[in-house]
């Protein structure tokens, strides 16, 4: 081996290390299937406030109410392998919140000086990813359903939702998102973009949400994918505008832009008690984005790496 390439190689990793310690910052991710929970209700789901200290954020699981129906049960999930049961406990669609939610991660995705939950204030450039497979728990129609999902930190940032409620003009088993924009000169409010219909009932589909976080209004991007049990694209939408525009535009959450760190889930059915929809694989990171100049130092290092082949063969 020549020294030239010697010290090519060696400025190939200090610079494979920059990027290494540039995409690292701001990185966790956490994967639950469930088979490690004992059956029954989850960490947590008896105390609706969040009461966690740092050393058991990664098992508590906290419910906004006492309304909330959260609980591992085997033979629901993929498989017949334990999975997570949404329902409600005798609250029907009142307006009242009734969320659970999963373990927060040591870090945050949002904006810089955000209001942040465990990991303490974020950097500009971080993303969050997050992943899940759900069904119904019902295999026919059940008018009044829905089931959501939100990235979640100190307040939500996005939504996915699968619905049937004919008295909002449902013909079948619709999925979507909300995102808040503006829909007229001014004025800002929530918007729904659907995603697919015709879902069928008692079948797994899994659901992807992806945020990032970039300093400023009007900038963060939200995209949101639908698959069915087969991982086959069943549709999209992309670039959503996250809810802390809300936040900024007409004083959603009292005006606070909140970073991510968790997700959470409602479920509604036609009746005000029962099981609604069942949930396993979920997963969820935070990762930073990495800066244009780092990206760039990894291109200029490849192409040397691909000169340097080159010469070697020549």
């Amino acid at each position: 081996m020549t020294a030239s390439i010697r010290n090519f190689k060696a400025m190939l990793v200090a610079i494979s290390l920059i990027a290494a310690a540039a995409t690292g910052a701001h990185a966790d991710s956490l994967s639950i299937d469930f088979n490690s929970y004992a059956t029954g209700d989850l960490p947590g789901n008896n105390t609706p406030t969040d009461t966690r200290t740092a050393g058991d954020d990664s098992t508590w699981w906290v419910p906004s109410n006492a309304a909330t129906s959260a609980e591992v049960r085997s033979g629901v999930g993929l498989s017949g392998s334990n999975g997570l049961v949404i329902g409600n406990r005798g609250n029907g669609n009142d307006g009242v919140i009734d969320n659970v939610k999963s373990p927060r991660l040591a870090e945050s995705a949002g904006e810089t000086g955000a209001n942040s939950g465990v990991g303490g204030t974020v950097a500009s450039g971080t993303k969050f990813v997050s992943s899940y497979n759900f069904r119904t728990a019902s295999a026919t129609a059940v008018d009044g359903f829905s089931f959501k999902s939100e990235t979640y930190g100190p307040d939500r940032t996005s939504y996915f939702g699968a619905f049937y409620q004919t008295a909002n003009g449902d013909t079948s088993l619709n999925a979507g998102a909300y995102e808040i924009d503006e829909v007229s000169p001014g004025v800002f409010d929530f918007v729904f973009r659907p995603i697919a219909s015709n879902l069928v009932w008692g079948e797994w589909y899994r659901v992807e949400t992806q945020i990032t976080f970039v300093d400023g209004a009007d900038n963060d991007v939200v995209d949101q994918f639908l698959y069915d049990g087969s991982n086959s694209l069943v549709g999209s939408v992309l670039g959503l505008k996250s809810w802390e525009e809300g936040a900024r535009q007409f004083g959603y959450n009292g005006g606070n832009v909140f970073s991510v760190d968790a997700v959470q889930f409602q479920a509604r059915g036609a009746t005000p008690a029962g099981d609604v929809a069942f949930v396993d694989n979920l997963s969820y990171s935070v990762t930073a984005i990495p800066e244009p100049a780092t990206l760039g130092l990894a291109g200029v290092a490849s192409l040397g790496l691909v000169a340097v082949g080159r010469r070697r063969r020549a």
